[in-house]
């Protein structure tokens, strides 16, 4: 099964892994860590990441700010799926994969935000 880690551990996070994920969820991150454990799994800080993993879920709305802190300590940025806009990453090359990761749920719920949000830019 793929594994996939989840940046980000609020109400996002939640939701997302509520309408299932077609992954096995091997932690969660956290740009300033604040816990070691969410939701029965640990808790990294993105340099902590060091097993294979498929992608990371990335649930905050600080998109931008993380892509940043991402680059910064070398995350594979191809592997990253930002669940709100992120000014610097254009999905639409890879949008099927993105729908295997999320799922039918959360890709048509981050679709309809991201859609939404594109009006504000015109």
């Amino acid at each position: 099964m793929r594994k996939i880690f989840i940046w980000g551990t609020g109400r996002f996070a939640d939701q997302i892994v509520k309408n299932g994920v077609h992954a096995e969820i091997a932690g969660y991150i956290e740009t300033y860590k604040t816990k070691e454990c969410y939701q029965g799994r640990r808790v990294f800080l993105c340099t902590e990441v060091v097993d294979e993993y498929e992608a990371i879920i990335v649930t905050s709305r600080h998109s931008n700010e993380i892509y940043i802190e991402a680059k910064r300590h070398k995350v594979d940025l191809e592997k990253m799926i930002f669940f709100f806009p992120c000014t610097y990453v254009e999905a639409a090359d890879k949008l099927s994969w993105i729908k295997k990761i999320l799922g039918e749920n959360n890709f048509l719920t981050a679709f309809a935000y991201h859609m939404s949000r594109q009006r504000q830019y015109f």
